[in-house]
Formats: structure tokens, sequence, C-alpha cells
């Protein structure tokens, strides 16, 4: 099943959830925080919830701007600001272009 809204599935708890989420700033951590299962943390408006290429805690950091380099490397979403949404490594506008072929 699907969480009511704002609510989000905390599919690492035993048994799964639905949860409020809590919201965290710049620089902390993000994604299930705690031991496993622990409560889901999100980051606060303008900020994305980064994976670290090393490895380690999930942190949010500033959403990027229309046409800088992005990476899907995060958690809920994707690292642009609004409107924009990562299409091969750069911030775009929303719009046709984002929208897979022969979609209606």
């Amino acid at each position: 099943g699907t969480c009511a809204m704002d609510l989000v599935c905390n599919s690492a708890a035993e048994p799964s959830r639905c949860e409020a989420p809590s919201e965290v700033p710049l620089g902390g951590r993000c994604g299930n925080v705690g031991k496993a299962g622990g409560p889901v943390a999100v980051c606060a408006r303008g900020a994305r919830c980064e994976i670290p290429a090393s490895g380690g805690s999930p942190t949010c950091v500033p959403a990027i701007a229309l046409g800088e380099s992005c990476t899907t490397a995060t958690i809920f979403g994707d690292s642009c600001a609004y409107p924009g949404i990562c299409i091969a490594g750069i911030c775009e506008p929303r719009g046709p272009r984002a929208c897979p072929s022969g979609a209606l």
C-alpha cells in the first residue's frame, strides 16, 4: 500500500510502517536515522539528502541551481532545486525534455 499524504514509508522498520518524517537542517543526517528501522528524516526546504560516494550516512546539502552539475545520488528525489530536474548530469527546467519519449 501507500502512505497518506505527509507520511513516508519506513521500510527499514520491522514491520514497515507509515510515519511522519522529522525535518533536519543543512549538514544534518537524513534518510533512516538511528538504529536500523529508526525514524525517517527529510531535509529542510532548499536542501537535498545526499548519499556520500564514500559510504557513511546521508546528509543534507544545498540544492543545486539550474544549469549546474547534478547527481541522482540522493534520497527523496535528485539534487536540483525546484523547478529543476537532473537530466544527463545537469539541472534542467522541468518540461517536455524531462519526459520519456512518447509519453503523453
